[in-house]
């Protein structure tokens, strides 16, 4: 499984959510995986 920054991709709308995420104090991951899929995971401090 690769796992990267989805900032990496640039995309306009990962790098909205990925400011968003970072507001709150939280991180955004993605990991993908040929013939499997992509997972998001979105990691946010309880407080």
């Amino acid at each position: 499984m690769k796992s990267k920054s989805v900032t990496s991709n640039n995309p306009l709308k990962s790098v909205i959510l990925t400011d968003i995420v970072k507001a709150h104090g939280g991180e955004l991951k993605l990991s993908t995986s040929e013939k499997i899929g992509t997972e998001f995971q979105i990691i946010l401090p309880i407080q």
